[in-house]
């Protein structure tokens, strides 16, 4: 933003009484009171509102005391952008934010207090991006959210712990949401329909961008009854590959970009042997007990950028690695101790020297 726009801005919000600054110039409100409730419901002809941080990556705590401040949003009709990103001790967003029939953008990233979407989500039809990541305390998915036609991002699908079937969303029931593109999922380690959950990923056939995230409790020993009861589930899943599925066609997703965080298995997991990986660009693995980077026996990854960090348990060298990623042109490999003879500069990065392109 130029300095005398952004000047600008802060006179009107000022003479407006919208906003403060303190001592040290950093801007303050007060949102807990009654008069800025008010004060919301006489914006009706807003479009942007930035309640939160503006950086994604910053991390200042930003606290309110409770969300009265919220409820005079059901009167900005025209709002397309809203975001609470960073804002701590909201545990519930009010109902009225389910009347903004033009939003199109919910940021919700970070608000760690956040225990629940409002059971009437599925009413904004024109959202297209829905940020929950690093909202830890959702448990479940509320049912609308299979309603959101025009979804095009969705980013903290949480698969927790199983529900009354009919009261919550499950992953496949996002399956016929043919504009999303974007999709990052946190499993929850105490749900143990996870893997039959992600097992519908299949169906998803306009999928570029992947990211599952395992909860990090994975990353305990799992007692021998749990290992028996995932054996069981891996058979179940098996006999359930034979049953034709509407998303076991020819058209089945092609990836651009996947992510995997903490898995806790030691093989690639078995739902991914089921995906259109021909496209794929982008691997990122973080975290978890993987030792094996091999999809199936044959298999070659099309990736061109492979980021491997905090990898404890994968042993491989440079010469076993480039046959199984024939097309890398950039490698960053950190906190990886077990993986040896990796050509990376001192920050772990290793980027295909021209040559070997040209030649290529």
């Amino acid at each position: 933003m130029k300095p005398s726009i952004r000047d600008a801005i802060i006179k009107l919000a000022e003479e407006d009484g919208f906003v403060s600054f303190d001592s040290k110039g950093n801007p303050t409100a007060d949102f807990s009171s009654c008069p800025e409730v008010g004060r919301f419901s006489k914006m009706k002809n807003l479009k942007v509102l930035q309640l939160g941080r503006w950086r994604a990556s910053a991390r200042q705590l930003v606290e309110v005391e409770g969300t009265e401040f919220l409820q005079g949003m059901k009167k900005m009709k025209q709002l397309r952008y809203f975001s609470l990103r960073g804002i701590s001790r909201i545990t519930e967003l009010p109902n009225s934010i389910c009347e903004l029939s033009k939003l199109r953008i919910l940021n919700l990233n970070g608000c760690d207090n956040l225990e629940k979407l409002p059971d009437g989500i599925g009413l904004l039809k024109q959202l297209t991006h829905l940020d929950m990541s690093e909202c830890y305390l959702i448990s479940h998915m509320p049912r609308g959210l299979a309603s959101l036609s025009e979804l095009r991002a969705l980013k903290g699908f949480v698969i927790g712990k199983p529900r009354s079937r009919g009261h919550y969303c499950e992953l496949a029931d996002l399956a016929e949401l043919e504009h999303l593109k974007k999709l990052s999922i946190h499993v929850d380690r105490t749900s143990d329909e996870a893997k039959k959950e992600l097992d519908s990923l299949p169906q998803f056939r306009n999928l570029r961008s992947l990211s599952v995230a395992w909860s990090s409790i994975y990353n305990a020993p799992i007692p021998t009854t749990t290992n028996v009861a995932l054996a069981t589930i891996h058979r179940i899943v098996s006999r359930e590959k034979s049953i034709k599925t509407p998303g076991s066609s020819s058209q089945r997703v092609a990836l651009d970009k996947l992510g995997l965080q903490n898995f806790h298995g030691s093989k690639m997991p078995d739902w991914l042997k089921r995906l259109n990986l021909k496209n794929l660009k982008k691997l990122y693995i973080r975290g978890g007990g993987l030792s094996d980077l091999s999809l199936t026996k044959d298999h070659k990854w099309t990736v061109k950028c492979l980021r491997l960090k905090s990898l404890s348990q994968l042993r491989m060298d440079w010469q076993e690695l480039k046959p199984l990623f024939p097309n890398l042109t950039y490698v960053e490999k950190v906190e990886c101790p077990e993986l040896s003879s990796f050509p990376c500069d001192e920050n772990g990065e290793w980027i295909r020297p021209e040559s070997d392109t040209e030649q290529a």
